[in-house]
C-alpha cells in the first residue's frame, strides 16, 4: 500500500523589531537602535572622550590679550603696509605679485612717488580706453605694417551659391565693400611684442 501523503504548511519566522532612529547631532552622526533604547549610551562617558584636544600634553593654551601696533610682525611700517595690502582685498593677490611689485615697479630707477600723487586705476584706465579709441580712429590713415598688419578698406568678392542655372557653376558674386581683415601671422607677431608676454613664465 502507499502511505499516505500529509501536506505541510510553510513556517515564516517573523521578527518585530521596534526600532528607533535618532536624529543627527551637530558633528552629523546619528544612531539607530533595533528597540527603543532605556538609556543614554554617551551619558556615562566622560568629556575627554567625547573630544580630540589639539594639546596632547595637556598643557592650556595661553591667549594673549596684548594689542601689538603695526609694523609688527615685520620690521618696519613699508613692509607692513605692503602686506597689509597683499592680505586685504580679493585674495588675487599672490606673493609672487607682491614680490615683482616691489622689485619691477617701486624700485625701479625711473619711478617716482610725485608721478602717482592723486592716482586713481579707473581714472587711468579710462584715458587708455581713450587712447586706444583714437588710435583705431586714426589708422585708417596710415599704411598696413604700420598699424599691427591691419588692411583697412579692402573690397571683397564672395560667390554665394543660388537657384538660378550659371554657367560657371559658382554663383552670384557680390563685392563687400570697407572690410579690415589681418593675416594670422601678424596677429601672433602683435601677440608676443605685447610687454606682459615677455614677463611671463612657461611651466611644464
Amino acid at each position: 500500500p502507499v502511505p499516505a501523503t500529509t501536506s505541510s504548511l510553510p513556517q515564516v519566522i517573523l521578527h518585530v523589531f521596534d526600532s528607533f532612529h535618532t536624529g543627527f547631532n551637530g558633528f552629523g552622526i546619528a544612531h539607530q537602535y533595533k528597540h527603543q533604547p532605556s538609556y543614554d549610551p554617551e551619558c556615562s562617558l566622560p568629556a575627554q572622550d567625547l573630544s580630540n584636544p589639539a594639546d596632547n600634553d595637556g598643557a592650556s593654551m595661553v591667549v594673549s590679550d596684548t594689542h601689538h601696533r603695526p609694523p609688527w610682525p615685520w620690521p618696519n611700517m613699508s613692509t607692513w603696509r605692503l602686506m597689509a595690502w597683499q592680505l586685504t582685498g580679493n585674495g588675487e593677490k599672490s606673493g609672487a605679485e607682491t614680490t615683482r611689485l616691489v622689485h619691477d615697479i617701486l624700485l625701479a630707477n625711473d619711478f617716482k612717488l610725485e608721478d602717482i600723487s592723486g592716482f586713481n586705476a579707473e581714472t587711468a584706465i579710462k584715458n587708455m580706453d581713450r587712447s586706444e579709441a583714437t588710435l583705431t580712429s586714426n589708422s585708417e590713415s596710415m599704411d598696413a605694417p604700420e598699424w599691427d598688419g591691419w588692411k583697412m578698406n579692402v573690397d571683397i568678392d564672395i560667390q554665394v551659391p543660388s537657384r538660378e542655372k550659371c554657367s560657371e557653376g559658382n554663383g552670384k558674386t557680390f563685392t563687400v565693400h570697407g572690410l579690415a581683415h589681418r593675416s594670422l601671422v601678424s596677429v601672433i607677431r602683435a601677440a608676443f611684442m605685447e610687454a606682459v608676454v615677455s614677463q611671463s613664465v612657461e611651466s611644464w
